[in-house]
């Protein structure tokens, strides 16, 4: 269907996709700090069903280039990131879990 189909409940429709309804994953399950960063990036899970999760974690630049990547068999293996060679701009992390996706903005100093 397209966008215009949804009429008058569009935004209710999409917010509701985005909290967790049919067990996607939240945003708020994980914590990307500190923000902004300087040589060390942190991941924090909030979720213990997901923390042993393979998980395949991404870093793009703001014109959508992979600029780091990783896959572990945990979530756990990402708890620091050496962000110490990226150059000072504002980045995107994706963090891959169960073939759902979380993005997160931050900006490396």
């Amino acid at each position: 269907t397209d966008a215009n189909s949804y009429g008058n409940n569009r935004f209710v429709l999409v917010f509701d996709a985005s909290t967790g309804i049919d067990k996607r994953i939240s945003n708020t399950l994980i914590s990307v700090y500190p923000n902004p960063a300087n040589n060390e990036l942190h991941i924090k899970s909030f979720n213990t069903e997901y923390a042993n999760s393979n998980t395949l974690v991404s870093i793009r630049n703001l014109i959508g280039q992979t600029v780091f990547t990783s896959e572990a068999q945990s979530l756990k293996n990402f708890n620091t990131l050496d962000i110490a060679s990226l150059e000072a701009g504002v980045y995107i992390i994706e963090v891959r879990l169960e073939g759902q996706s979380i993005f997160q903005k931050f900006i490396k100093r």
